[in-house]
């Protein structure tokens, strides 16, 4: 099977792939996709056609529902991409809203009113508890998931532009974040007796460390001489996995915290 690419603009690509003769009429047959990007994203996407043809998996753009995208989204990018944890808070937050409330939608049917009205139902009953909406912020979330997932349509010339930029995520009312004052840390580390309980506290209230981060904590990432530790892992649980070691959630994530005296004395006595 042989294909090409041809520049139609700026980082704009014509892909046309040859799908071998219309037996009833003995014409050649081509498949034609436009994508925007580099010359070597073209390639890549070429590349990929041709195989999904091979192997019987390619659904033209015009035919394929926006669940449908959703999914191959998941499988292509996401789990090449982004770490165990945050793939299964996307894949938990696709299967769940998205897909059942939008799946149905041709992908190129797929409207910003589409989006406005399932913004406007989930913040209103979106829970599948019942008890109700989403959060705003869940909400919000999701507008951003949704506009990742339809940007990479995009790019792969799948859809002629991101409806996600035309829709609007609800406004996320600013809230007042108090931190403990000095005397409320010293009585409520005070109050815990259970060394198994006040060691990953310390650590969080007084290093700054996340829940996945404390736990992945190792003797060798601590040096109680100079008070430091160092963020190496991170262990969170995985559904199916059970529990996974794995990278701290950013690259500047791994970091050097130079803890308080107090926090020390407790890491000496554990």
């Amino acid at each position: 099977m042989k294909g090409s690419i041809r520049k139609t603009g700026k980082q704009s690509w014509e892909i046309r792939v040859d799908v071998g003769k219309d037996p009833s009429t003995g014409k050649r047959r081509q498949k034609s996709i436009s994508i925007r990007g580099t010359k070597k994203e073209a390639e890549r996407k070429l590349a990929e056609i041709i195989c999904q043809l091979e192997s019987g998996s390619f659904v033209e753009p015009a035919k394929m529902t926006f669940g449908e995208y959703m999914e191959r989204w998941l499988r292509d990018y996401v789990g090449m991409t982004v770490r165990e944890t945050t793939r299964e808070s996307y894949e938990t937050l696709v299967r769940t809203h998205i897909v059942p409330a939008l799946g149905h939608i041709p992908l190129s049917k797929l409207s910003p009113v589409h989006l406005q009205e399932f913004y406007a139902r989930a913040l209103e009953n979106g829970r599948k508890d019942g008890r109700g909406g989403l959060s705003t912020r869940t909400v919000r979330y999701i507008h951003g998931l949704i506009h990742e997932a339809l940007d990479r349509a995009l790019k792969q010339g799948i859809v002629a532009r991101n409806v996600a930029d035309a829709a609007e995520p609800p406004r996320e009312s600013k809230r007042e974040i108090r931190p403990l004052k000095e005397e409320e840390v010293a009585r409520l580390l005070a109050e815990i007796r259970d060394m198994r309980l006040l060691v990953p506290v310390t650590l969080a209230v007084l290093g700054g460390m996340r829940r996945g981060e404390v736990l992945g904590l190792r003797w060798e990432d601590v040096n109680l001489s100079t008070g430091e530790v160092y963020v190496r892992q991170s262990l969170d649980r995985i559904t199916k996995k059970g529990l996974v070691v794995g990278e701290p959630k950013t690259a500047r994530s791994r970091r050097r915290i130079t803890l308080p005296p107090s926090a020390v004395e407790v890491l000496k006595k554990w």
